[in-house]
């Protein structure tokens, strides 16, 4: 190494307290996303009906005979999953936050979905004739 040439512990050292600074505002209870389990088969999604906010993973398997896919067609937060080929399993994650979220397979122009291919889940809860969803 030469004259004035950082050595790689300082470096290192830098870069952790760099990341620690940029990620420090999280807490450690989202540090790491959840994982939830998705089932897709013809014609049905099968995943729990009230889930946590915050970071996470849903890990979809395909388990029909045909392609499916997972997409947040209403809620606060959405995403989709993009095409899963029967017996394949992919993985999609986001920051959940409390509201309620409709799911369907849009593969065939909302075919799957008129075949019953829908679903929802909830975080949190809202007071009757609110509007506001909270999480406890």
């Amino acid at each position: 190494m030469g004259v004035g040439a950082p050595s790689r512990s300082l470096l290192a050292a830098a870069l952790v307290a760099a990341a620690t600074t940029v990620t420090g505002s999280v807490p450690a209870a989202e540090a790491a996303p959840r994982p939830v389990t998705v089932t897709l088969r013809e014609y049905g999604i099968v995943l729990p009906a009230k889930l946590r906010p915050g970071p996470t993973t849903f890990v979809i398997r395909n388990r029909g005979r045909f392609p499916h896919n997972f997409t947040v067609l209403f809620g606060p937060v959405r995403f989709r999953s993009g095409t899963i080929l029967p017996g394949a399993t992919k993985r999609v994650t986001a920051r959940l936050v409390p509201g309620e979220y409709l799911i369907g397979c849009t593969i065939l122009n909302g075919g799957h979905l008129a075949q019953g291919m829908l679903t929802q889940f909830t975080i949190g809860s809202r007071a009757h004739g609110s509007g506001r969803w909270h999480y406890p």
